[in-house]
């Protein structure tokens, strides 16, 4: 770096961007004495503006999972999320969402980037972007993303849904497979709203415990573009639902069954494709779990199957694990998956959990224990860790991924949310 480069940088143009980073630690402070309902901005005879939202703030240190590396990073992150609502009519209403995110990283992280923390989900394709970055460079980066934009039409038979929205299809506890639209990193901090995906959603409602979804998603391009259909069923103590499309440029199959048993729950979902691979074949991926609830406890446990990844660790950097990893169609490189998550919520403002995920090919762990205190109605703090045994990332005499979740090295953190 030159002097006239290092002058402008330590001028006054760094000490306004980093002003920036410091006015989010002081929202994520002030706003949230608020009440955490929406603020009614305009109220009228069939017509409204709100404004809600909320604030997070997260930093801790990472321990790297490069062998040999004993430099520690910091990571810090703040996200400030305004969510406007007008109802226009008792009929349609609008939905916009700003999204203002700061991450600063120091020491290895600089060199080794990182997965962790508010932000590390893979954002879906989209064909307009609306994220700016307001501050680019070495440790300090601060984007604004408009990540909802929505009309929604309510009708008698259902609603239909246009623009940027969240979808979510399925469910698990740690390995979303039926979920194809937008999902979240098993590294993600920031888990309050999903990451927006560009489609045209129609849901119907043909009779009692019957819904019918239908998306339309561009996926960036019309060479990309994805669709799907999937009818759920609610029979009792049974969910069943049954779907498919065009996902990923491949056309394939969804199931999901779960069945409450009183004391626990069963439940399957899968994604199959129809459309063979070049490179790994149908790539299919299961998820199996149970769900048991004591008083103040949960515990659940999933086996997954994990169709796009491989069966040796030799294979990790291969292009085509490399790619679904890149576009947030799995985050995971190898086969076979055990989980297991214990959780209690207390009558009071404490509740727990830890979370493990442990890749049978390798035998890597990563481990997530966390405590949340509940500050007031409206804000919480908590504390945790990313933990990943096993194996670390060698570099020498080229690079190789010793286990999958040794590489992930560890995470250390606090995090406060407040609503608004």
């Amino acid at each position: 770096m030159d002097g006239r480069s290092r002058e402008r940088r330590e001028g006054g143009g760094w000490r306004t961007r980093m002003g920036v980073v410091t006015l989010l630690c002081v929202a994520a402070v002030l706003l949230p004495g608020r009440d955490a309902s929406a603020w009614e901005l305009l109220e009228g005879e069939g017509y409204g503006l709100s404004l809600g939202g909320y604030v997070q703030s997260a930093g801790g240190v990472v321990r790297p999972g490069i062998e040999g590396d004993a430099t520690y990073g910091g990571l810090h992150g703040q996200a400030l999320r305004l969510q406007w609502r007008a109802s226009l009519g008792g009929a349609l209403m609008v939905e916009f969402d700003q999204r203002l995110l700061s991450r600063v990283v120091s020491g290895a992280l600089l060199e080794e980037g990182g997965s962790y923390g508010l932000g590390s989900s893979v954002t879906p394709a989209r064909s307009v972007d609306w994220e700016w970055d307001l501050i680019d460079e070495p440790g300090v980066r601060l984007t604004h993303d408009v990540d909802r934009l929505v009309l929604r039409y309510f009708a008698p038979w259902g609603e239909v849904v246009v623009g940027r929205q969240a979808i979510t299809w399925g469910r698990s506890m740690l390995f979303p497979v039926a979920d194809v639209w937008a999902q979240f990193s098993p590294l993600e901090l920031d888990q309050t709203e999903k990451p927006g995906v560009d489609a045209a959603r129609v849901l119907v409602y043909p009779g009692a415990g019957v819904e019918l979804d239908m998306v339309v998603s561009d996926r960036g391009g019309w060479e990309d573009a994805s669709f799907g259909l999937r009818a759920s069923r609610t029979m009792g103590d049974a969910d069943v639902s049954v779907g498919g499309g065009r996902f990923w440029k491949r056309a394939a199959l969804l199931f999901g069954a779960s069945y409450d048993f009183s004391s626990w729950k069963a439940r399957a979902q899968g994604y199959v494709p129809l459309e063979r691979d070049a490179r790994t074949g149908f790539r299919p991926r299961v998820t199996l779990g149970a769900d048991v609830l004591r008083q103040s406890w949960v515990v659940s446990a999933e086996y997954h199957y994990n169709g796009t990844g491989v069966r040796e660790a030799e294979r990790y950097l291969e292009p085509a694990v490399q790619e679904a990893l890149a576009r947030g169609e799995s985050y995971y490189l190898g086969k076979h998956y055990a989980g297991a998550m214990v959780g209690y919520q207390g009558e009071g403002r404490l509740q727990a959990n830890v979370t493990a995920q442990v890749n049978l090919l390798d035998g890597s762990v990563l481990v997530g224990p966390s405590v949340f205190y509940a500050l007031s109605d409206n804000s919480d703090v908590s504390f945790g860790a990313f933990e990943g045994i096993g194996e670390r990332v060698s570099l020498m005499p080229q690079p190789e991924i010793g286990s999958e979740f040794g590489a992930y090295g560890g995470f250390y953190y606090v995090q406060f949310r407040g609503f608004f």
